[in-house]
């Protein structure tokens, strides 16, 4: 017995809708969800072409929600993001646009307060200073902007 429950173009048109609208959503997302449905083959071009036409799924949109939402709530950093939105299938082309988005400012400014809520101030220690760089490489910050914080140019 399959699981698949025939529905027809107008309940699989509102309910992708629903799911695209709940929040962003990339291509690779959607047709996971298909694919979770059961969606036929026959069913899923139109389906794609509805959702595009209204502006349902847009994936430069899901980018840039997902980069400042990861950057603004998880505090994470360009590479940590950057690989994210690889693993979605996102193109390269709008995930730089992406990560453009994110203010050089708030970024060093982050990279501080991350520093902050593990030490009052930077370790003197070169243990601890290696373990603080190595929390911060993990959040997906660069050597660039980590080193200059912990003065160990």
């Amino acid at each position: 017995m399959s699981d698949y429950v025939s529905r027809s173009a107008e309940e699989l048109r509102l309910l992708m809708a629903n799911y695209c609208v709940y929040r962003e959503r990339c291509h690779s997302e959607v047709e996971q969800k298909l694919w979770d449905l059961r969606v036929p083959m026959a069913d899923r071009d139109d389906l794609w072409l509805y959702l595009l036409e209204n502006d349902f799924l847009n994936e430069q949109r899901f980018a840039r929600a997902f980069a400042q939402g990861k950057f603004n709530q998880n505090s994470w950093g360009k590479i940590k993001i950057r690989h994210a939105l690889r693993t979605k299938n996102v193109p390269t082309k709008l995930i730089e646009d992406a990560l453009q988005q994110i203010e050089l400012d708030d970024y060093l400014q982050r990279i501080e307060q991350l520093i902050a809520r593990k030490y009052q101030a930077v370790p003197t220690d070169m243990r601890e200073r290696q373990k603080l760089m190595r929390y911060l490489l993990g959040k997906g910050y660069e050597y660039e902007h980590i080193i200059p914080m912990l003065r160990l140019d």
